[in-house]
């Protein structure tokens, strides 16, 4: 969706898709879930989640591939840029992780994952690690 004022908002459709038109997932046919502008996740492929690129926000997305989360599954994939310019990947799913991603912003330094910064048992965060 996108908006220039906040209040009047248009369904922008078609910028990224794992089938049809503009399919830019050449590894899955599956729904895309929880896009956070280019970073999404895989329905099919459990523990799965990608990155594709564009020149512009409203897409079209390409190049979509795989992020290797090193065996640690979640979704709902979410990337905060910090004052410094450090960019961080967040996913979650009954507990929220981080890891800073590298310049590139397509691949995460695997060596910085924070594990359990919130649990559902503990905080009753579910998934939507979003800052």
């Amino acid at each position: 969706m996108s908006t220039t004022d906040l209040i009047h908002w248009e369904i922008e459709e078609n910028v990224l898709s794992s089938k049809g038109n503009n399919n830019q997932v050449p590894y899955s046919e599956a729904l895309l879930f929880a896009p956070d502008c280019m970073y999404y996740c895989v329905s099919d492929i459990k523990g799965t989640e990608g990155v594709a690129t564009s020149k512009n926000p409203l897409g079209p997305f390409i190049n979509g591939k795989k992020i290797e989360l090193k065996g640690i599954e979640g979704i709902e994939p979410a990337v905060f840029m910090d004052d410094d310019g450090q960019a961080y990947y967040i996913w979650s799913q009954f507990e929220a992780k981080i890891a800073k991603l590298k310049p590139n912003m397509m691949e995460m330094d695997t060596a910085t994952i924070i594990m359990d910064l919130l649990t559902e048992k503990e905080h009753f965060f579910h998934e939507g690690g979003f800052l």
